[in-house]
């Protein structure tokens, strides 16, 4: 996600309003939505290519049949999820 967020320059918003079908690995391409509803479409890089690939490949199959790309135990990912990925950061986001 940290890199994705880097890579694309996303909004925490956009990241976790993201959606399977908004990555395109093979072309290196993100369509996010940002504010107002506006879309844009953001390349990336080999290095968050890998990462979402990586991401994919270690989810439970259940969790790949919802639209969102990232969950926390297995709902949707908000702004104000707590979960490991804040704990990876090693911050108090209380």
């Amino acid at each position: 996600m940290l890199e994705l967020i880097y890579a694309a320059g996303l909004r925490v918003s956009e990241l976790v309003s993201l959606k399977q079908g908004d990555v395109d690995v093979h072309t290196g391409v993100v369509v996010c939505h940002g504010k107002g509803s506006k879309e844009r479409r953001v390349p990336i890089g080999k290095s968050a290519i890998h990462w979402l690939q990586r991401y994919d490949s270690i989810k439970p199959a259940m969790e790949s049949l919802l639209p969102n790309l990232f969950l926390d135990r297995g709902k949707p990912l908000t702004a104000n999820s707590h979960g490991p990925h804040k704990e990876a950061c090693g911050k108090d986001w209380s």
